[in-house]
């Protein structure tokens, strides 16, 4: 039986603690309205057992020195870029659709209506933004994962990475909010109406001291440790 869906994160390298990864479980738990597979691409399966996945590439330490063995990404220990991990979820081996999620989300309401055959990524007004990625594992989603990680080619990360390997194709996934550009600047700093998910790149992180007591952020502590990046 095909499950309805897949939720995946990314914890690759000591950015975020994991309790990071257990916070934006409970949210699914809560804002899903279907039965889900959670999965959480890492370094360190070890560390959840029902739900880790190996990250597909080497971490080593190599001095500050990228260096791309055998056409693979050998990621610097010290600096993983945690963020090209992401595109594990394109290889996933999984029979329906897949919402990534990046660990400073924070979901408000039912996931389940962002469920989409085709990639789509939230749209930020002048480009797209890769910190939620929602699609249906198909021929095409083969082509996003490269062999070779183009670093200096992308600035940006696998966001625009993903956009070029997927020319023309990407889709807006609507309901889903930055909280610098469609949160931040409001009075009160409370997401739009209709708002099922608001993600935070860069800085501030939903554990920033000047923005967790908002109650929209605060409830998702509840229980679990305030941890700020590492």
């Amino acid at each position: 039986m095909a499950i309805p869906l897949t939720v995946v994160c990314t914890l690759i390298g000591d950015k975020w603690h994991p309790v990071w990864v257990h916070r934006l479980h409970r949210m699914v738990e809560e804002h899903c309205s279907i039965p889900f597979d959670f999965r959480v691409i890492t370094d360190r399966p070890e560390a959840f057992p029902e739900w880790g996945v190996p990250f597909s590439r080497p971490i080593v330490e190599v001095d500050g020195v990228w260096t791309k063995p055998d056409r693979r990404m050998m990621m610097n220990i010290h600096k993983p870029q945690g963020c090209w991990g992401k595109l594990d979820s394109f290889i996933l081996q999984v029979n329906g659709p897949i919402i990534h999620l990046d660990l400073d989300c924070v979901i408000l309401d039912d996931i389940a209506p962002l469920i989409r055959k085709n990639l789509h990524m939230p749209w930020q007004g002048d480009k797209f933004n890769g910190s939620v990625y929602s699609f249906t594992p198909d021929e095409w989603s083969d082509m996003v994962y490269p062999q070779v990680i183009p670093y200096r080619e992308y600035p940006r990360g696998e966001q625009e990475y993903v956009v070029d390997a997927y020319p023309g194709k990407v889709q807006i996934l609507h309901d889903v909010y930055s909280y610098k550009i469609h949160v931040a600047s409001k009075y009160g700093k409370q997401p739009p109406e209709g708002a099922r998910i608001v993600y935070f790149h860069g800085y501030p992180t939903p554990a920033t001291e000047a923005v967790q007591d908002l109650p929209w952020i605060n409830r998702t502590w509840r229980g679990l440790p305030r941890v700020e990046r590492v």
